[in-house]
């Protein structure tokens, strides 16, 4: 199982069952652990070996399996339960120093960032559309760059992205 559409959706993959005496799959969740294949889990049916979840809910884990029917209604063993959680939220950062808009004399300038999430897997600062640096976090959540500024103006973008794939621009 994977995330998709920005993390909003819950993507199911599996292999085919060469028996050709099956017609469908049918897929049960659950937001507990030990979901089964009954008619109160099961949540989709398809011929496909793909099925995206659309129905989930920002920050809620789900649990799902997925199961073989014949024409004759008969369920296979259900495959081995996987489990995802959705999280479609972005990273909290501030940039703290430069201010919006600040113009400097100098060319050397700190760029200094407060990252508020705990789960941020990659810091990028383009300058001028270019990647610069991709600084880290200390352990104070907090993140800085020394910018060699090209006369003019300049363009600084930061992208910090979350073990999730979700990810903030600023």
């Amino acid at each position: 199982a994977k995330l998709s559409n920005n993390n909003k959706n819950v993507l199911l993959m599996w292999d085919t069952v060469t028996n050709k005496n099956t017609p469908e799959y049918r897929v049960y969740r659950s937001t507990s652990s030990g979901v089964t294949a009954t008619a109160a889990y099961e949540v989709a049916r398809t011929k496909n070996t793909t099925w995206e979840d659309e129905e989930v809910i920002d920050g809620v884990v789900y649990y799902y399996v997925v199961a073989a029917a014949s024409e004759e209604n008969v369920i296979s063993n259900t495959s081995n339960e996987v489990k995802i959680r959705v999280d479609s939220t972005p990273p909290d950062f501030l940039i703290v120093k430069p201010a919006k808009d600040e113009e400097t004399p100098f060319q050397e300038y700190p760029l200094e960032g407060l990252i508020n999430d705990s789960d941020v897997e990659k810091i990028s600062v383009y300058l001028n559309n270019r990647l610069y640096a991709t600084p880290t976090m200390n352990s104070d959540k907090m993140f800085k760059v020394d910018l060699l500024l090209e006369p003019g103006d300049n363009i600084i973008q930061t992208i910090v992205v979350d073990k999730d794939g979700n990810e903030t621009i600023d």
